[in-house]
């Protein structure tokens, strides 16, 4: 089996979820290739030669596209190859006309694809919804992540910064959709109650606007390659998105036993059991943000309840393993082939 693999440049969550599919073919010892496009309109018709090249040169058997913008070059895609399409967020964080564009180009080419994976059900819903997809073409694979070989954090309780303060973490590419304003809002209403610091990983367009709101006590750490080496010294994650896919980084903190805190966005309540894995909160609400930070900061009893079972939670449900034979099982029956068996 061949396999080309279609994204657009991007960071994060996306580019982590391609490597890790990646690493599943290399150990089933499947050949692929790569192929990075961009619909920037000074290279977008170089962008359609090259892959059109690219193509016929290692005639795929299937061709897996990551994302709504490389989906655009689906129509150069001879019809004897099979088709995976893998939506990893919505369309609802773009401005309303770019938006409207898109969700028009895409309902007339999206089902060229012969199956559609969505990184959450809510994502699949809303996208069967909006881009009119026939239903028995959707599928929902969440993502997944590297179980760390960390015994997590509540073995040895809180850990705390140099100057003894509480470590509030966050990760992410800082753009409005993820919400890092609301949060900052939220703990500018804490930080002197508590004796607690806030440290962001990330970095994006929003940055200098979220700098200049930010206060004493939060620390913006920048993009990091493995972001997971400094979670480690978090004791709780916030994820305050607008918008969210899926919410890889939420399922990395959980994977290291981190009690979380997550807004209601997308797929995120999909992720944990309120009251058992973390808290809940509603999106873009900074009050309801700031009762849930004051209720984990006043309550070590809760600390030590919310996330203790993390780990093993993200192991049964959200591991790399089960995110890959999901979706090379999906390759295989689409070829009519054996499936996989779990190897890693």
């Amino acid at each position: 089996m061949r396999v080309l693999l279609i994204k657009s440049r991007s960071k994060g969550g996306i580019s982590s979820h391609i490597q890790h599919i990646i690493t599943g073919m290399r150990a089933y010892n499947i050949e692929f290739q790569e192929h990075e496009v961009t619909t920037a309109p000074i290279k977008i018709i170089k962008n359609f030669a090259m892959l059109r090249d690219n193509i016929k040169k290692f005639s795929p058997d299937i061709v897996h596209i990551h994302g709504y913008k490389a989906l655009l070059f689906i129509v150069f895609i001879p019809r004897h190859v099979k088709i995976v399409v893998t939506f990893h967020g919505f369309l609802d964080n773009l401005p309303r006309l770019k938006r409207k564009i898109f969700q028009f180009l895409l309902s007339k080419v999206v089902n060229k694809a012969d199956r559609i994976i969505c990184v959450s059900k809510k994502l699949t819903d809303q996208s069967s919804e909006s881009l009119k997809i026939k239903k028995d073409k959707v599928t929902t694979i969440h993502n997944g992540v590297k179980i760390s070989e960390s015994e997590g954090l509540h073995e040895s309780g809180i850990k705390t910064s140099g100057n003894g303060n509480v470590i509030l973490g966050a990760c992410g590419r800082l753009t409005e959709a993820k919400g890092f304003d609301i949060l900052i809002k939220a703990f500018n209403k804490i930080k002197d109650a508590f004796p607690v610091e806030l440290h962001i990983i990330g970095d994006g367009p929003a940055f200098k606007k979220l700098k200049d709101s930010a206060q004493d006590k939060i620390y913006f750490l920048g993009f990091q390659d493995n972001p997971l080496e400094t979670m480690c010294r978090f004791d709780y994650f916030v994820q305050p998105s607008r918008t969210e896919g899926c919410g890889t980084a939420v399922i990395e903190a959980m994977s290291i036993n981190l009690p979380v805190i997550i807004s209601d966005a997308g797929g995120l309540p999909e992720l944990i059991e309120d009251n058992v894995h973390g808290l809940v909160f509603k999106k873009g609400d900074v009050d309801d943000l700031t009762r849930c930070l004051t209720m984990l900061l006043s309550n070590r009893e809760l600390y030590k309840h919310l996330g203790a079972e993390n780990k093993k939670w993200v192991s049964k449900n959200f591991s790399i393993s089960k995110m890959l034979m999901k979706t090379l099982n999906l390759y295989e029956e689409m070829m009519g082939e054996e499936v996989y068996e779990e190897i890693l």
